[in-house]
């Protein structure tokens, strides 16, 4: 993300990320709450044995100052952000002396699934705008398996980067913005 599309996104009343990986998903967290700009993030996790689908998740999560943020809720992990950014070679060094995780390759995408994470990402955003209490529940969660809906509740961390960058705006850096 260039630092103009951030310009931008900071003109933003609401953003919605439906982003793949955990880099672009930290600066977006991070320019929430530089910015004060809300930020609903959505995702779907499927996990897959020999090619058929076991089972999964699809989440939904509103972040901005007042909410536990991406970080504080571990869904964006730093390990994984340098993995994302290790080349081919490295990468599989750091994966064989086990300091990576693995990073899902070739995720599958399921219309289905993706249309109920938006939904969800919707019902968080109708809550915002009418004012229902979301920082009671800032993340909705349906089981695959179960086909139950979760609310997740968090806390935010005191020593977590959305407590270290609320309003610095533009003022310093994002950390893995490219």
């Amino acid at each position: 993300m260039t630092r103009g599309v951030l310009h931008s996104l900071s003109g933003c009343d609401v953003i919605f990320s439906c982003v793949d990986r955990h880099a672009p998903r930290a600066v977006l967290n991070e320019l929430s709450y530089q910015c004060f700009v809300p930020v609903i993030d959505v995702g779907v996790g499927l996990i897959r044995e020999h090619g058929s689908m076991l089972s999964g998740s699809i989440r939904a999560t509103i972040i901005g100052p007042g909410l536990p943020c991406l970080f504080c809720q571990e869904i964006v992990r730093p390990e994984m952000i340098t993995a994302e950014h290790l080349s081919p070679s490295a990468y599989a060094t750091r994966r064989a002396e086990g300091y990576v995780s693995e990073l899902e390759q070739n995720a599958p995408s399921v219309v289905s699934y993706t249309t109920m994470a938006a939904s969800l990402g919707l019902i968080l955003f109708l809550d915002f705008i009418s004012g229902s209490n979301v920082n009671a529940v800032p993340s909705l969660l349906f089981d695959l398996s179960s086909k139950d809906v979760i609310r997740l509740r968090s806390k935010t961390k005191p020593d977590c980067v959305c407590q270290k960058r609320i309003g610095k705006g533009f003022r310093i850096p994002f950390s893995v913005a490219d």
